[in-house]
């Protein structure tokens, strides 16, 4: 594990438990670029403040619709679930896809299913906004059975 996947790991550790990312919540990223309004998913605004957090640089390659304008505007996104799952996110390599890749996987690691994105914790654990409970959760979603025919993980590789 590198120094900057224990940063990674470190940051998302310390908000499990946070509603920050709560799907009812308007958030505004950290670095004050990105805006996500109520109703919004925010697993990728999690990932992406946690890479930034840790040292890795993010592109914000998406400008929202007309929900994120404000004064005019366009406010910039981090990549989705899907992009991350299609490969598109630059400096990030595939480590594997499914049980496989699960089982290469390290602590810091990002998985996704192309609809949710999280942070590999540790053995079949994952740290992720969770839109159903509200808040920063460590649990075994993408470890799960119904999970692996769909999960990819990427490793930060400069």
């Amino acid at each position: 594990m590198s120094a900057r996947q224990t940063k990674v790991l470190e940051c998302a550790k310390s908000h499990i438990g946070s509603n920050a990312w709560a799907l009812y919540l308007r958030k505004t990223s950290a670095d004050g670029k990105c805006v996500f309004n109520p109703g919004e998913y925010k697993c990728n605004l999690f990932v992406y403040e946690m890479l930034v957090a840790g040292g890795v640089a993010q592109d914000l390659p998406n400008k929202a619709g007309t929900m994120g304008r404000i004064l005019n505007s366009v406010i910039e996104r981090p990549f989705c679930a899907s992009e991350w799952h299609a490969g598109k996110v630059p400096q990030m390599k595939l480590v594997g896809c499914g049980a496989d890749g699960l089982n290469k996987s390290w602590p810091g690691d990002i998985v996704t299913d192309g609809n949710h994105v999280g942070i590999i914790s540790g053995p079949q654990k994952t740290i992720s906004a969770s839109a159903i409970e509200n808040k920063i959760v460590e649990n075994n979603w993408g470890w799960r059975k119904e999970n692996w025919p769909s999960v990819k993980v990427f490793r930060y590789h400069p």
